[in-house]
């Protein structure tokens, strides 16, 4: 009996895999007072991304010395920000820094709270068209140029029929010494959609606690 012995050719395949360079970014941080500058531990921490828009990245908790830590797959700009009940960012603004080459240590500020209860009052007669358009401001008195816009700092909080009964309206502030405890506010009075009169004050607030203010117009 014959045997037929069949060879066949034996290949050897060589896949190769370039490993690319590590691209991820670790951002470690803590959370302080800013007052006080004294770790805050259950803070929550907020990574974004601005792809179409701001929209939140990622997520995590201050532990018990105020540090949290974040490694992100890729170099993108994530600037971060951190909330707790009961806290204000002092700054109103996200704080992290742009990415390096290097691991970064970034610290976040918060501050505790202040808040004032703000009666909006009408001390004078209006046209039953009138309203009344009032801003609120930390850090300096309001800036208004030709095109009406307000300075970045001042937010909208109410506006009503100038003749309206009072109003009352609730605002939290953050309070730290520097650049000031003070607050400003200004309103402005609004006929036909044109401003025919604007007017500016300030209070102090009072800190970590309550204060009453009331907007005479």
């Amino acid at each position: 009996m014959k045997r037929i012995i069949i060879a066949l050719p034996l290949f050897l395949f060589l896949i190769s895999c370039d490993k690319n360079e590590d691209d991820s970014y670790t951002i470690n941080g803590v959370v302080l007072d800013w007052d006080l500058k004294t770790p805050i531990p259950g803070a929550k921490i907020y990574a974004a991304t601005f792809s179409n828009g701001i929209n939140a990245f990622d997520s995590t908790l201050s532990d018990g010395g105020g540090k949290y830590n974040f490694v992100f797959p890729d170099k993108t700009f994530r600037p971060a920000s951190a909330t707790k009940t009961g806290y204000q960012n002092p700054f109103h603004l996200f704080q992290s820094t742009l990415p390096s080459s290097v691991e970064k240590n970034d610290t976040l500020y918060l501050t505790k709270s202040s808040y004032l209860n703000v009666t909006i009052h009408r001390t004078n007669s209006y046209p039953v068209t009138d309203s009344i358009e009032v801003f609120f401001g930390k850090y300096c008195p309001a800036s208004q140029s030709e095109s009406g816009l307000i300075n970045s700092s001042f937010y909208h909080i109410k506006r009503r029929i100038a003749n309206a009964v009072d109003t009352l309206v609730n605002v939290t502030a953050a309070y730290h010494p520097v650049p000031g405890n003070k607050v400003y506010f200004y309103w402005n009075i609004i006929r036909n959609g044109n401003i025919i009169s604007t007017h500016s004050d300030s209070t102090d607030l009072i800190q970590y606690g309550t204060k009453n203010y009331t907007v005479n117009y």
